[in-house]
């Protein structure tokens, strides 16, 4: 018989989360790495987030996702905020409470369960059997409401598995931080030091468009070296309006167009250019006539896109175009991502969730450690949206040679290999030390500079 077991979690509101806690991202290749404040500010977040708490939501349950990484953030102000663990043979009832102002759900991969707890809207019940939508559902838990989702964990459930809302616009709901992991460890399995768990997610709050703002949006596809995207805007405009635009593979890359009825300009040209590891516009913010057709150029190395972001009255002040964050654990760039501090030779378990569930692939690279897949050894693999895996890798040496490291500490990074990505911030390290006294003195040193 199945062994009965209940959770309590709490669908709540992070108000202006920021994915760079410490300010800094120490891979650029100039300066000392200071985010500006206004970048700071565009990649903030109004998240939502799952939270645990104990029987009937008294007291939050206050457990880390890593234990060893030491710059996590609090569990009332990081994102995602619940991990779950479970073993085979027990029934799980996961009480959910949505204290959000909109109907939310809960939708649990790879367990076994009945149609009341798929949480897939329009698919679900309501609270008496039906389809309902004046009532409480399992799909669309009103707010100030409560589902009670019923899961079976089963031998065949071992393994790492995503949570997520999945009312309505599942991706933007995502991308505030409306996700979690349950881990169904495996009771046969041989024994470690450590355990990770590592979600890759992007972080986005996007603006709500009105009708009015529809007429003015564009997108393009992505085009390469040379390659041209032409678009052309509405007419028939009284006062100026202002349309902010960006880059669609290079999110810090942005532009403005004012189509301005003073204007006597029906068509201009934006050149794309290449600057670093992302790019620039070149003129960055044109003034054109109403109905006036502009080009994007590709004269740089790489791919590029354009798509509006926000459209205002021109003179306004507007909120600036949110900057996508793409992270680990709710972080990007180091030193804000993930530092999990181990002892030369231990044991780490993995567990690697993929929750950018936008057409973006991903893959986990470590430095220095590898595991078995399929009868092979590897030290890479890919996963698309919604996918997990689990792997067990061995810390590294600090050296085998000379000279080295004076504070007997070897910082190994694991990244996706994507290098776009990557220096998007999706970068985190292991902080290996030779022995207990280092370790001990990484987990009392300040987080973002200790081990430099």
């Amino acid at each position: 018989m199945d062994r009965e077991r209940n959770i309590w979690l709490k669908i709540e509101r992070l108000p202006r989360y920021n994915p760079v806690p410490y300010g800094r991202n120490i891979m650029e290749h100039h300066g000392d790495g200071t985010i500006s404040p206004q970048l700071i500010e565009r990649r903030r977040v109004d998240a939502l987030i799952y939270r645990e708490y104990t029987e009937d939501w008294r007291e939050t349950v206050d457990r880390k996702i890593i234990e060893r990484d030491i710059t996590e953030p609090p569990p009332a102000a990081r994102i995602p905020g619940a991990v779950l663990y479970a073993e085979p043979g027990e029934l799980l009832r996961i009480h959910v409470f949505n204290d959000d102002n909109q109907p939310r759900s809960f939708h649990v991969h790879g367990v076994e369960y009945g149609i009341d707890s798929d949480g897939s809207w329009p698919f679900g019940v309501d609270v008496e059997g039906g389809r309902r939508h004046n009532l409480n559902r399992s799909d669309a838990i009103k707010p100030q409401d409560s589902w009670t989702y019923t899961f079976r964990i089963t031998k065949d459930s071992v393994g790492a598995w995503p949570f997520h809302d999945h009312v309505t616009h599942i991706q933007e709901n995502i991308e505030r931080g409306l996700f979690g992991g349950l881990i169904v460890r495996d009771l046969q399995a041989s024994s470690v030091d450590h355990e990770a768990v590592i979600f890759f997610h992007t972080l986005l709050h996007r603006r709500a468009q009105n009708a009015s703002e529809g007429a003015f949006s564009f997108r393009s596809e992505d085009f390469g070296v040379g390659g041209e995207f032409r678009h052309r805007f509405p007419s028939g405009l009284s006062s100026p309006v202002r349309i902010s635009y960006r880059c669609t593979r290079h999110p810090e890359m942005t532009g403005s167009i004012t189509l301005d009825p003073a204007s006597s300009v029906l068509e201009k040209r934006v050149d794309m250019r290449d600057l670093g590891m992302t790019g620039f516009f070149d003129p960055a913010h044109i003034n054109v006539a109403p109905g006036a057709t502009v080009i994007w150029h590709n004269r740089g190395g790489t791919t590029h896109g354009a798509m509006s972001t926000s459209v205002t009255s021109a003179g306004t002040v507007a909120d600036p175009d949110p900057i996508p964050s793409y992270c680990f654990n709710g972080r990007t760039f180091l030193p804000n991502t993930p530092r999990i501090v181990v002892k030369q030779g231990e044991k780490i378990r993995w567990y690697v969730l993929n929750l950018d569930v936008d057409m973006m692939w991903h893959n986990f690279h470590t430095h220095a450690q590898r595991w078995d897949v399929a009868k092979e050894t590897v030290d890479v693999r890919s996963l698309g949206p919604a996918e997990s895996f689990v792997l067990v890798t061995q810390a590294p040496p600090v050296s085998l040679g000379k000279p080295k490291p004076r504070n007997g500490v070897g910082e190994f990074i694991f990244h996706c290999h994507v290098e776009m990505h990557m220096h998007m911030g999706l970068v985190a390290s292991l902080l290996v030390a030779e022995d207990d006294e280092r370790v001990h003195e990484l987990l009392k040193g300040d987080p973002s500079t200790v081990g430099f």
